[in-house]
C-alpha cells in the first residue's frame, strides 16, 4: 500500500509494519527469532484498536526501515510530502 500526505494510516496496517507480519520491522531491530534480530530493547510500540497514528509513530517506524535498509546498502527515499513532520504550535 502506498501512503500519500494526509492519508489515514490504519491501526492494523500500522501494527503489521512494526509487530504483527511476519517479516516487520521489530523482528529485525528487536531481539527477533532464529537468526533474526540486532538485539534493541526500544522496538516500536503496537497501537490499540481505533488509536490514531502520530507523526511520530510513523516517523519512527520509517526511520528504523531507513536504518535496515543502509545495512544492506539500500537507500529509501520519502518525498516531504509524505514523511510526516511534528511542529510544536505556540500557545
Amino acid at each position: 500500500m502506498a501512503y500519500a500526505a494526509g492519508d489515514t494510516i490504519l491501526d492494523d496496517e500500522y501494527n503489521g509494519f512494526a509487530n504483527s507480519s511476519s517479516n516487520n520491522i521489530n523482528a529485525i531491530w528487536g531481539t527477533g527469532n532464529g537468526n533474526k534480530g540486532w538485539g534493541q530493547s526500544n522496538v516500536i510500540s503496537t497501537v490499540s484498536a481505533g488509536a490514531t497514528i502520530t507523526a511520530a509513530q510513523w516517523n519512527t517506524l520509517q526511520d528504523r526501515l531507513r536504518v535496515r535498509l543502509i545495512t544492506k546498502g539500500l537507500q529509501l527515499t520519502i518525498p516531504e510530502a509524505v514523511y510526516l513532520l511534528v511542529i510544536p504550535l505556540p500557545l
